[in-house]
């Protein structure tokens, strides 16, 4: 599910695929990402908010099926939520409140599920 072209953001892309490689090491990959979203000057950790909530939590919000990828990355999701600061994860449940008034039922749902998880 996670490509992209730019190469900076590499990082957290490997952890996403690392999620579904081995969803038993979801605990360590998150906070692994935590530490990379960490890092960096203010723009840099804004630039890298912006691509995981573009780049990996709408990709798989508008996957079009039900997939053991997409419910491997929303158990890792709920799990990195789980380690953010207050702050942090008001940015994660903001964004993913904005897409609950999509048209597309199974996004709605799967903004209902990480939201309940949250």
């Amino acid at each position: 599910i996670f490509h992209s072209k730019y190469q900076k953001m590499e990082p957290i892309i490997d952890i996403m695929n690392g999620t579904q490689r081995d969803s038993n090491m979801d605990e360590m990959h998150a906070k692994q990402l935590r530490k990379i979203m960490k890092e960096g000057s203010i723009k840099e950790r804004n630039k890298k908010w912006d691509f995981f909530k573009k780049g990996c939590i709408d990709r798989i919000l508008i996957h079009p099926k039900n997939h053991p990828s997409v419910e491997k990355s929303m158990n890792f999701i709920s799990i990195f939520v789980s380690l953010l600061s207050d702050d942090e994860m008001k940015i994660i449940c903001d964004h993913v409140c904005s897409r609950l008034q999509s048209v597309n039922k199974m996004v709605r749902q799967r903004c209902c599920q990480l939201i309940g998880t949250v």
